[in-house]
């Protein structure tokens, strides 16, 4: 049953009508690669718009939680759906089975995680479209924002230190068994007495 609502409301949603202004925006995020920072999704101008749905662009290496993304005070009493795509990208659909208008303000916010290797680039709502109770659908301007990967920090460092019972004198030379004097010993220094 829910399945087949859920297909009702994209099916209205893929009506297109007029193009209204931008009244989805999506701050710039920056995080330490290896953190996970909040995206926030904001409405603006919601008016009748009880349903809306848009696919979601990140850099490479930087994903969501899909488990985690919340839905804000602009979709109180609504329902969220969110979905990997084969191609990377991600498709969110929010939607009331009571057809209860979207507010202003926070729709969502998706946790998204830094991977250690990820790249800074923008990121892309696209395809965004909002549905009224009366079938009228609407396409909203995309939404372009910028994902900076801090890269001055490091951290993680993981150093080993080679143990193969290697022994030299100062000058560089390898010994087949430490002598008296100084002799380096796995690259620590040794004197024998």
């Amino acid at each position: 049953m829910n399945i087949r609502i859920l297909k009702i409301v994209i099916g209205l949603l893929t009506f297109i009508g007029n193009v209204n202004a931008q009244t989805v925006s999506v701050a710039s995020i920056e995080a330490t690669a290896g953190e996970q920072k909040a995206l926030t999704v904001s409405l603006s101008d919601a008016s009748s718009a009880t349903a809306m749905q848009f696919n979601l662009s990140l850099p490479a290496n930087v994903t969501i939680n899909e488990s985690e993304c919340a839905l804000g005070g602009a979709a109180n009493n609504h329902t969220l759906r969110v979905n990997r795509m084969d191609n990377g990208n991600y498709l969110f659909v929010i939607f009331s089975m009571d057809f209860k208008k979207l507010g202003n303000g926070t729709l969502l916010t998706i946790p998204v995680i830094f991977a250690n290797d990820a790249t800074s680039g923008n990121g892309n709502l696209f395809t965004v479209r909002s549905s009224a109770s009366d079938a009228v659908s609407h396409q909203h301007q995309n939404a372009t924002f910028a994902v900076n990967v801090n890269t001055s920090d490091i951290k993680n460092i993981r150093t080993s230190s080679v143990k193969n019972g290697n022994v030299y004198n100062v000058r560089g030379q390898k010994l087949t068994s430490p002598q008296k004097g100084i002799n380096i010993i796995d690259g620590q220094k040794v004197l024998v007495k």
